[in-house]
């Protein structure tokens, strides 16, 4: 498993967030909502966006390498396409979650 976060910055006009935060709230269901958090069950998994001074961030726990790669060039491309006139840029960073074998049911630490 990997964990997965991408903070999305723009490169000219700070407005060019809200476009974006809007149109995830539109286009993606809430799971959960809070004044600066929204998770939301975006391109087929959930999703945590967090509202940072300047930017958003992404925050979502992929599969695998392959996974966490098609999540990126997807969100990349949709993230461009609704910035209309104005630009972004996404910087990713991911680390890989250590294994964690699951507990048998009734088994007592």
């Amino acid at each position: 498993m990997i964990s997965l976060t991408g903070v999305i910055h723009p490169t000219d006009e700070v407005a060019v967030l809200h476009v974006v935060e809007q149109k995830l709230r539109r286009h993606f269901p809430a799971l959960s909502a809070a004044s600066e958090v929204l998770v939301l069950q975006a391109w087929g998994l959930p999703v945590r966006v967090t509202e940072q001074l300047a930017r958003l961030r992404l925050d979502v726990v992929v599969g695998d390498r392959d996974e966490a790669a098609t999540f990126r060039d997807t969100v990349g491309a949709e993230l461009r396409g609704w910035s209309g006139s104005g630009s972004l840029r996404v910087d990713w960073t991911e680390d890989v979650l250590p294994a964690v074998a699951p507990a048998t049911l009734g088994e007592t630490a």
